[in-house]
């Protein structure tokens, strides 16, 4: 799998947002929003909340959009370094199986078991 390379600049700013898609087996969406530039390099983003539409009452799929200039409930701000993916697409690495790229503003799709 290719790796992600270092940026020296990058045209993020606060209010931004940022989306990552995953999961095993089913689909978990997160959004953050970019809180303060630090540096040339990093960025501080905190998670939203999000709001859910599900595709009907027995449906386990749904699609989500963030609510704007919103916390997630525990979500502590933090830092991270932009970095540009395999396609030159800028992006913020969350975890080892997360990574963020900018929102599109489009729903997103997800999905779970019951």
């Amino acid at each position: 799998m290719p790796t992600a390379t270092r940026t020296t600049t990058h045209s993020l700013k606060p209010g931004d947002v940022l989306c990552s898609s995953w999961g095993y087996e089913q689909t978990n969406v997160d959004f953050y929003q970019v809180r303060r530039l630090i540096g040339r390099t990093m960025v501080e983003v905190q998670e939203m909340e999000k709001h859910c539409n599900t595709d009907g009452p027995r449906s386990m799929t749904g699609r989500v959009v963030p609510v704007h200039n919103s916390r997630a409930c525990n979500s502590k701000p933090m830092r991270k370094r932009v970095t540009k993916d395999y396609m030159g697409r800028e992006s913020l690495t969350i975890s080892g199986f997360e990574r963020a790229l900018k929102w599109d503003g489009t729903p997103q799709s997800i999905s779970w078991y019951g």
